[in-house]
């Protein structure tokens, strides 16, 4: 019946009305029903009731909701951005954000909120610092490409995805003295694929490089994984 447009507007704001006191009172299993409200609503009026709904308790979880539909429904830039602007904690959030101004087109805006994203943002960043590094390495920006790196390692965060890429960049560019630096430092940053590591920088590395320090590689990764033994057993 919902799919085949029956119920009136008046029939699914009366739904929206006991759906949100039901909602209120018991606070759970709201994720099952998100999906009908998204299901039904069709007019401008009917999208508007629901942000009127989800706007009565304050949460996070409601503010994005309410955003996606101002963004993706009533095409609402104004409303969007507003509650974006004073929503902008987690990297999801700038990226969110990012991929609106994508949309429209505003490339500009987005390396400036991407930029933004990956000083301030808490948790996960990985595709603001993706972005930075495809826009800063299709233009032969080394510096910036450089300045993205560091500010994975000062934030702690990302630190191999980004040296991975500074390797591959100076490889593919021919600089064998950089990518060198930027391979045995992303080693610093590995955790579990030991051996893939161990073949990559065996396989790229001068045989006089790798034979001065193939030793040390080695033991690094001996003491890695005795630590992660006992780890286990502990």
């Amino acid at each position: 019946m919902i799919k085949e447009g029956g119920l009136s507007t008046t029939a699914k704001l009366e739904f929206l009305d006991e759906a949100f006191e039901e909602y209120n009172i018991k606070n759970s299993g709201f994720d099952g029903l998100l999906d009908i409200f998204f299901e039904i609503c069709q007019t401008k009026e009917e999208w508007e009731y629901l942000v009127k709904k989800l706007d009565e308790y304050l949460s996070d979880w409601r503010k994005e909701q309410v955003m996606k539909i101002q963004r993706e429904y009533l095409h609402n830039d104004e409303a969007y951005l507003q509650k974006r602007m004073q929503t902008l904690n987690y990297g999801m959030d700038y990226w969110d954000l990012v991929e609106y101004y994508i949309e429209k087109r505003d490339r500009v805006k987005a390396l400036e909120t991407a930029e933004m994203g990956i000083l301030k943002g808490e948790g996960w960043v990985t595709k603001l610092f993706e972005f930075l590094w495809e826009y800063y390495s299709k233009k032969g920006d080394t510096a910036n490409l450089e300045r993205l790196v560091q500010t994975a390692l000062s934030r702690n965060t990302e630190q191999k995805n980004m040296l991975d890429r500074l390797f591959e960049y100076y490889r593919l560019k021919g600089d064998y003295e950089h990518a060198k630096a930027a391979l045995l430092k992303s080693f610093e940053f590995t955790r579990d694929t030991y051996y893939e590591e161990y073949k990559k920088l065996k396989g790229f590395l001068k045989v006089p490089d790798w034979k001065s320090i193939e030793p040390e590689i080695f033991n690094k990764i001996k003491k890695r994984l005795s630590r992660l033994f006992e780890n286990l057993s502990g």
